[in-house]
């Protein structure tokens, strides 16, 4: 039943915009016919020209929807919807283009002659304006005292979610009954960036049952993004209460003398085009303030940017930038279009992409009507912004309406404006200006920086970054990606901080430091990734993504698909010190993680690659890895020998850091041989060493402690092992790794569990669940369910033991 009144409702919606079709095409051939013996205005040939192209298309493709079996417009019921809506745009957006041309032209020519032509021209105007309300759902109900002449609003918003805080402040200053209501009328100005719903929040002020009770229909609607001068929309706004002819001072006198018969609402949208230029700021500001002082006139002013209008005393308190929607409302406009299941996970990865932007969700949920969410993440990965269209309107395109913030006067006038929301664009996380001034070669970032907050290309989030939403990140990085002039300096700036996060890792401050630049953490991988993909710095992009791999894996996250891209290049490219690195940071990660390959073979690869290209660390750390892997059987003693002689190399080079872990790793081929005393004596040495020096590596430490409590419980000396262990855990949580950590609690649990010490063993396995679940890593933390089940029933604790086991059984399955 409901498929059936959708397709009848788009029969009737076809049939009726068929038919001003027809009426506008009459108008516009009328015109044509009153200029065959006469040159029409050159300003005028432009707009007419699209009006009738924009036209024409739309007859043909109404005339396909109408040509169809009702079987096929059933079965495309939606897009039918989606595609009559987009006509309806395209037809207004164009014919209010060429009415304002038109407008402009016929007053100019009026201050020059009073000729038949003109008057002819004006008579058509009137004509056309009859046709203009395109896209009304119908009329409002008629109320004495009604501006004479003024066309139909838009219509109603379809639904508005997430609003409710601005429209209740905005209709708290215009309801009467109202205490937040002052002595003077409102003045409300809707600030914010492309597509955030400026317009449509302005339309339900207008369609609310407040604002129909009091004005009735002396409620008024002016478009404004076509009057690229302020006398442009003073046109239009006389226009509108039905004055075709007249001069600048004329015309005024006509708008003041209706707007102050009778209390009225007037909406004035986008006006920002006239009032950007600098040519045209003084005289829009002017007509602002011709307005704001009728006694009888509430004025509501949407503008994209962030800067308002000076020369009007504004409604205090102000109407807040707008934002993008919290998620559950973004999640609810886009059900309420697409008709989707709210509970699909993918929805919320979608909307992730968009980050909340009203416009993106809205014309991606009219895509979800008749596609799938998982094929629009697809296409969104391929076209990203450029899927967001249906038209050539602000209204119908995210790309037009975020271009027409780029075009702005105040844009044009600095290019390194541009140059720098293309680097912005970079960074996920957005960027401190301190960082700015370091990472952007450019004089005057103070300056661009100002000019992309007034646009509302940029906002300040409270912690004072300057942050660029995703959507206009997408937008900006497929059109105008960042010059080659500034890449050097940038992406130099970002792998440094990966290469400095990762020194500091395994010394004292490493959790100060993590914290301290935790956000930049997204802003280097995005960065990176950027700059392998487009093949820029790339050995120092391969370089700084091996870095940021052993962080995380040190600290808990992941950089898989990354890392995987990094070595895909690395290959592709023939760059065998880097591909080096790869595969030991990839064998890292593989090591106790799902990072695809194995640790032994990614070693074996990577030595020989590392000695010809000359990549000393990364022999070293192969060399290492591959003492504590490989399992020499019956060449135990070739193995020490080995890690002998490293250790004396590396005393040579004083290298405190390659020196401990090679310790470390003749330690364990030490315990493989059982030779447990020369182990105790190279761990207590290694230990030494990195206490006297001056930046002591911890997780290293930790590390060791935990190695020699190991020997010790091997021994029988549990007590004294628990002890070793206990004090390895704080030096790991300062050195922040959180694998070697989750394991050493696991190994206190077993210990004290084997002492009969249940409770102490419950209390450090569920530390160890916990940290095992933060790392992803499910095989240790099964394990450590079990147990913690079985120390709860020695404790007689049922429940818990129940609870406990299911967890574990269902890791298992």
């Amino acid at each position: 039943a409901n498929s059936m009144q959708r397709t009848r409702t788009n029969r009737q919606a076809i049939k009726a915009l068929a038919k001003r079709t027809r009426e506008t095409y009459v108008a516009i051939s009328e015109m044509l016919l009153m200029y065959e013996d006469q040159s029409m205005p050159n300003e005028w040939v432009q707009p007419a020209t699209d009006l009738c192209a924009v036209v024409i298309k739309a007859t043909e493709t109404l005339q396909d929807l109408m040509r169809r079996s009702y079987f096929m417009q059933v079965l495309n019921q939606d897009k039918d919807s989606s595609t009559i809506l987009g006509l309806r745009d395209d037809i207004q957006h164009a014919f209010d283009v060429f009415m304002l041309q038109a407008s402009v032209s016929i007053q100019q020519k009026l201050k020059e002659t009073q000729a038949a032509k003109t008057h002819r021209g004006a008579r058509v105007l009137a004509e056309l304006d009859e046709h203009s309300n395109l896209v009304q759902i119908g009329p409002d109900v008629p109320e004495s005292g009604a501006v004479s002449n003024v066309p139909s609003l838009p219509g109603r918003p379809h639904a508005l979610f997430g609003r409710d805080q601005e429209l209740g402040q905005i209709m708290g200053t215009i309801d009467p009954k109202s205490s937040n209501t002052g002595s003077d009328p409102p003045r409300i100005i809707v600030l914010g960036p492309a597509g955030i719903g400026k317009t449509t929040l302005s339309l339900a002020v207008l369609h609310h049952e407040t604002a129909v009770s009091r004005f009735g229909t002396r409620r008024i609607f002016v478009a404004c993004d076509a009057a690229e001068l302020a006398m442009g929309c003073l046109t239009a706004l006389a226009a509108n209460l039905g004055h075709m002819e007249g001069d600048k001072a004329s015309l005024q006198k006509k708008i003041v003398k209706d707007l102050s018969s009778g209390e009225t609402l007037l909406l004035l949208d986008n006006f920002e085009t006239p009032w950007e230029s600098p040519e045209s700021r003084v005289e829009a500001e002017e007509l602002l303030q011709l307005l704001a002082g009728i006694p009888s006139l509430t004025l509501v002013v949407t503008m994209r940017g962030a800067e308002r209008p000076r020369g009007v005393a504004w409604t205090r308190p102000l109407l807040p930038q707008l934002g993008p929607l919290d998620k559950d409302a973004a999640r609810q406009t886009f059900v309420d279009i697409a008709d989707k299941a709210e509970n699909d996970p993918q929805l919320w990865k979608l909307l992730d992409h968009l980050e909340n932007v009203p416009l993106a969700v809205v014309l991606m949920a009219n895509l979800a009507q008749y596609e799938d969410v998982t094929d629009l993440l697809s296409r969104w990965d391929a076209q990203h912004t450029s899927l967001l269209s249906r038209g050539q309107s602000r209204l119908s395109s995210l790309n037009v309406s975020i271009q027409l913030s780029l075009d702005s006067p105040r844009m044009a006038t600095n290019a390194n404006a541009q140059d720098l929301l293309a680097l912005l664009s970079l960074l996920p996380d957005g960027s401190m200006d301190v960082d700015l001034q370091l990472s952007v070669g450019l004089s005057d970032v103070a300056k661009c920086t100002t000019i992309l907050l007034q646009n509302a290309l940029a906002y300040r989030t409270s912690e004072q970054r300057v942050r660029v939403l995703a959507p206009i990140r997408s937008f900006i990085l497929d059109q105008y990606p960042p010059p080659k002039q500034l890449h050097a300096k940038f992406f130099s700036h970002y792998f440094a901080i990966a290469t400095t996060l990762t020194k500091q890792v395994y010394r004292d401050k490493a959790q100060e430091t993590v914290s301290l630049i935790g956000p930049e953490i997204s802003n280097v991988e995005a960065t990176i990734s950027y700059a392998i993909d487009n093949e820029i710095e790339l050995r120092g992009a391969i370089t700084a993504v091996c870095d940021m791999a052993k962080l995380l894996k040190s600290i808990g996250g992941s950089s898989h698909k990354l890392l995987q891209k990094a070595e895909a290049k690395a290959r592709g490219r023939d760059l065998k010190y880097e591909l080096a690195d790869c595969l030991y940071a990839g064998a890292i990660l593989a090591w106790g993680s799902n990072y695809p390959g194995d640790p032994m073979t990614m070693f074996k690869e990577g030595l020989p690659l590392a000695v010809a290209s000359g990549n000393w660390q990364a022999e070293v750390n192969c060399r290492l890895q591959l003492l504590v892997l490989e399992v020499h059987t019956d060449n135990d003693d070739r193995a020490i020998r080995e890690a002998e002689d490293m250790v004396i190399k590396l005393e040579e080079q004083q290298n405190t850091w390659n020196l401990a872990r090679c310790r470390q790793a003749l330690m364990m081929c030490y315990r493989r041989a059982d030779r447990k005393a020369d182990a105790v004596r190279t761990l207590n040495k290694a230990n030494a060493e990195m206490r006297a020096a001056n930046n002591p590596y911890p997780a290293l430490l930790g590390q060791n402690l935990c190695y020699l409590a190991e020997i010790e419980g091997d021994a029988g000396f549990f007590t004294k092992a628990i002890k070793g262990m206990r004090e390895g855990v704080p030096e790991l949580e300062k050195g922040r790794h959180g694998t070697m950590l989750a394991v050493c609690k696991q190994n206190i649990a077993i210990l004290l569990d084997f002492q009969g010490e249940f409770g102490a063993a419950a209390v450090v396995l569920k530390e160890a669940v916990e940290s095992f679940r933060g790392l992803t890593l499910s095989l240790p933390e099964t394990f450590c369910l079990f147990l913690l089940s079985e120390c709860c029933a020695s404790l007689g604790d049922t429940h818990h033991s129940d609870q406990y086991l299911n967890e574990a059984t269902q890791l298992v399955k």
